[in-house]
């Protein structure tokens, strides 16, 4: 294992977000009503998986925390390793070759994979959600699509996915209902006005067309610019992290956009702050992270990957303290960019990994 260095900085990094909580004609209601008791309890408590690990949420996306194990998919398929021990078992061979992702609902993870032989485009992305089964370790097909991202994620017994409408197209959410036993029971209507992610189908349409026309010389009008009003991360994983709210964003001018917290059950919402803009979402505290780093976090520390070296030119793993704002340096070299996973980064409490590579953390 490195050693960490210790160090602290007044200002940790260039990525925290700037806050603006005031705007003309605009008096915004302070964001400590975000982080009140009531709305933040800790973990997720469901009827079908008891209570939630809190490291799995969105930014751990590809792993996920269950019974003492960690499951962690990678190219070549899903793996698990329980918790003091360094060794990892192969529970099954399925081909990932875009995206990441590991959603539960009682004892079935569900992920995306590759399938050739239904490729019938031949454009080599994921096309088959699989599950397995974490107390029996039958595993097997849940189903097809041709076009999948790796964002999927189970909300309020719902498994929702997102898929290319055509190869260069735009998103899509479809949205499924679980059974007892996990299977689908029935898929739900992406045009009802409950769907979860309904908003965000029409604006990622609306967004397409905009673009098309912009290209071709033909587009007057740009002020749905300025009304859209677009995810921060994916719907479901915000509502199942934030207890049924989701962050939001809608440009308020060139360099800003105003951050709106909705509640995804009645649709109120809530002006948070101003910033040019927000790239993580975390459960406890006014934590609004941004930053072209590749990132994770637990419930002590913010871990990212700076491939060109904060201070010394060379890629590292930086940890930061969430109390004091110190920070410790996990690993560096070059060897952090060889790995094909680089944009991988996640923790699990024992080690923090970057793409196929895992770095033993020291005890708090």
């Amino acid at each position: 294992m490195m050693k960490m260095k210790k160090r602290n900085v007044v200002l940790v990094i260039a990525c925290l977000v700037t806050w603006c909580f005031s705007a003309c004609g605009t008096e915004k209601e302070e964001p400590s009503d975000f982080n009140t008791e009531a709305e933040m309890t800790e973990g997720d408590e469901d009827l079908e998986t008891g209570t939630e690990d809190p490291l799995n949420h969105y930014y751990n996306r590809g792993l996920y925390i269950k019974d003492g194990y960690t499951y962690r998919q990678l190219a070549d398929g899903l793996y698990r390793r329980q918790a003091g021990s360094e060794d990892w078992e192969f529970l099954c061979e399925i081909p990932m070759n875009y995206g990441r992702g590991l959603a539960c609902f009682g004892d079935r993870l569900y992920f995306a994979g590759y399938q050739e032989k239904t490729d019938t485009q031949g454009n080599e992305w994921n096309n088959t959600v699989y599950y397995y089964d974490t107390d029996t370790g039958e595993y097997g097909e849940l189903l097809s699509s041709d076009i999948l991202v790796g964002t999927l994620d189970v909300y309020d017994g719902c498994l929702y996915i997102q898929t290319y409408v055509s190869e260069g197209g735009y998103l899509q959410y479809e949205g499924y209902r679980l059974d007892e036993n996990g299977g689908i029971e029935e898929e739900l209507d992406p045009e009802a006005e409950n769907f979860l992610c309904r908003d965000q189908n029409e604006y990622r349409k609306e967004e397409y067309e905009y673009i098309q026309e912009f290209n071709t010389g033909r587009l007057t009008d740009t002020s749905m610019v300025y009304e859209w009003k677009r995810e921060v991360i994916p719907i479901p994983s915000c509502a199942r992290l934030l207890d049924g709210k989701a962050l939001l964003r809608q440009q308020k001018n060139e360099g800003e956009s105003h951050f709106i917290l909705r509640d995804t059950a009645t649709g109120e919402e809530t002006v948070l702050f101003d910033a040019s803009d927000v790239l993580a979402v975390m459960k406890e505290g006014d934590n609004y992270l941004s930053g072209a780093v590749y990132m994770t976090y637990d419930e002590n520390a913010i871990y990212y990957y700076d491939y060109s070296g904060l201070e010394t030119d060379t890629p590292q793993i930086i940890r930061i303290d969430l109390d004091d704002w110190s920070y410790d340096t996990i690993a560096e070299g070059e060897i952090l960019n060889e790995t094909e996973g680089f944009r991988i980064n996640q923790v699990d409490g024992e080690y923090f990994y970057h793409g196929e590579q895992m770095y033993l953390l020291e005890e708090e």
